[in-house]
């Protein structure tokens, strides 16, 4: 069983290397976007932006191959890391990559990434203290006057003035 396993886990790593290399050797071909449309350049770079994620999906394919191969290696291929229970041949078929059962597999999916665990959403501290900020700017603006302000304020009778005034 270990020995098809073992084969077919060496056919994707080589296919997966030989992608990321491909990849590697690829170039636009281009000197210069001096001569080029603005929609050349956007397309240019969704293909580059789609490639460079591609690569790190086979990277990262890559490494579980590599897990695989270190597990087969020191005899726990086959069994879950986390429970110990075997993985059925079927699953195996289906995802030689795999070190979980069913069940953990789908722990491990729904596990938030590590760096939640540092990082922390913005609070309400902060955001009240963003506000206090932009009322402290509206005051500091508003003290030297705005159009908004007394000295810009006129009184019915100033305003017909400077209507008569103007028809001088």
């Amino acid at each position: 069983m270990e020995k098809s396993f073992k084969q077919t886990l060496l056919d994707m790593k080589k296919e997966t290397e030989e992608r990321l290399q491909t990849d590697e050797d690829h170039d636009t071909g281009e000197l210069s976007n001096y001569d080029n449309h603005p929609g050349d350049g956007g397309s240019e770079l969704f293909e580059q932006t789609r490639d460079l994620a591609l690569d790190e999906q086979s990277r990262d394919q890559l490494y579980e191959i590599d897990q695989a191969l270190a597990a087969i290696e020191d005899g726990s291929y086959g069994t879950c890391k986390e429970c110990g229970k075997d993985i059925p041949e079927e699953r195996l078929e289906i995802v030689p990559t795999t070190l979980y059962c069913v069940d953990h597999a789908k722990e491990m999916e729904e596990s938030r990434p590590v760096e939640e665990e540092v990082t922390s959403p913005i609070e309400e501290e902060a955001t009240s203290l963003k506000q206090e900020m932009r009322t402290e700017s509206w005051q500091d603006v508003e003290a030297h006057g705005t159009s908004d302000s007394e000295q810009e304020q006129f009184t019915k009778e100033e305003e017909e003035e400077d209507y008569h005034d103007e028809r001088k």
